[in-house]
């Protein structure tokens, strides 16, 4: 599920995301917060995400990928920094890796539970050197991830995210999506939204 809105008096988003099937068994969800709004942040986020498209299409590994990403990132040496999340999900197992570069929280919804993921790493494009904060989750049946940008949970926070998850009670990826997005307009969100929603059926 999709739902996303630019930041108003700008004529595009800085936020640009992906979903990639690498193979067979893989899928990469993927969203990128360029600094800032308009057309310079849309740009930042869309060559941080061609880049990593490119390279997981070659079959590259994760920490490659993003290390080379980020040299190049560094190498045009235009402030083009941008915050990034990233999950690869193993459609065999439900293995889920997490990585976030900059990103504000995102969030796997279970049916007992919900679980915060935090990001301490800089934007990509900042340091010479990145680390990412990176981890291996297992998702079943029915689970549920989070991404969104920082104009959504800014505006919520992660105990706003929380209540409009518990208070939409669905398991449809775009109603979710849409509710999320539609409680951080009406938070007062400033910046641009994206709010990305992903769900993992068992077949």
């Amino acid at each position: 599920g999709v739902a996303d809105k630019k930041r108003d008096g700008e004529g595009v988003s800085g936020d640009s995301k992906a979903i990639l099937a690498p193979s067979m068994n893989k899928r990469i969800f993927a969203l990128s917060d360029g600094m800032g709004s308009g057309e310079k942040a849309m740009l930042s986020s869309q060559k941080s995400l061609h880049m990593i498209e490119n390279f997981y299409k070659a079959g590259f590994e994760d920490g490659l990928i993003l290390s080379l990403s980020n040299q190049l990132l560094r190498l045009v040496n235009d402030e083009h920094f941008s915050a990034l999340d990233i999950v690869v999900v193993d459609m065999v197992d439900g293995g889920a890796d997490i990585i976030k570069l900059g990103a504000p929280s995102s969030f796997i919804i279970r049916k007992s539970a919900i679980e915060v993921l935090k990001s301490t790493s800089p934007p990509m494009g900042v340091l010479d050197k990145i680390n990412p904060t990176t981890a291996r989750y297992q998702l079943y049946d029915g689970d549920m991830m989070v991404l969104a940008s920082d104009g959504v949970v800014d505006a919520l926070g992660e105990n706003g995210v929380i209540d409009v998850v518990n208070s939409a009670d669905t398991f449809n990826p775009q109603t979710l999506a849409e509710k999320l997005l539609d409680s951080a307009l009406d938070g007062g969100a400033e910046d641009d939204c994206t709010v990305l929603v992903l769900r993992l059926v068992a077949v």
